[in-house]
């Protein structure tokens, strides 16, 4: 059997950005209401979205999840994506570049492919509320156009990349399904 082609458009993080004329580590969407993506695509950089009332059907790599309040959806670098979110969804969206997705990875202390296997984690109330924060703060700080300190918002995104990594190991302590699988004692 032959190879199959792969005929997903890849789009760069500058396509999202109006200014092409400037260097992009970062970008801070909201995510307000309903919205779809209807062509499944790829992406050049890495996108983390929190999601604080949410209803809908986000497919990663042709697999199917429910999108649902306070979750964290992962998506990597060239995986395939589209979405249905429904009207009322509150949320919000990190795209980050893949220069800044390199130095992000050590903070997701788990590998790429266990995030790739598992992209959509539920977050307890605490998790929520440390990484809602983060967002926001990011939020704001991306708000002074002129003096965006880009070195505090890189941090900020790396401990949101230590925050997930916490919610994670949360689950696997408290969720019995873990416990039994040897693939997760492991870690």
């Amino acid at each position: 059997m032959g190879r199959r082609l792969d005929y997903f458009p890849v789009l760069g993080i500058q396509d999202f950005r109006g200014d092409h004329s400037l260097e992009t580590h970062l970008l801070f969407n909201e995510l307000y209401g309903e919205r779809s993506i209807d062509d499944p695509h790829k992406h050049d950089f890495f996108i983390i979205n929190i999601f604080e009332k949410a209803k809908g059907n986000h497919t990663i790599d042709f697999v199917d999840y429910e999108v649902k309040d306070q979750q964290i959806h992962l998506v990597f670098p060239d995986q395939v994506h589209q979405w249905d979110i429904e009207a009322g969804t509150v949320g919000y969206q990190l795209m980050i570049s893949r220069v800044w997705f390199e130095s992000l990875i050590p903070a997701l202390r788990f590998s790429q492919l266990f995030y790739q296997n598992h992209p959509v984690i539920d977050l307890s109330d605490t998790s929520f509320e440390f990484l809602i924060y983060e967002f926001k703060t990011i939020k704001k700080l991306l708000n002074d156009e002129k003096n965006i300190f880009w070195e505090m918002i890189q941090k900020r995104s790396e401990m949101i990349g230590l925050l997930i990594s916490e919610a994670v190991e949360f689950i696997f302590k408290n969720d019995e399904q873990y416990h039994s699988n040897p693939f997760f004692q492991n870690f």
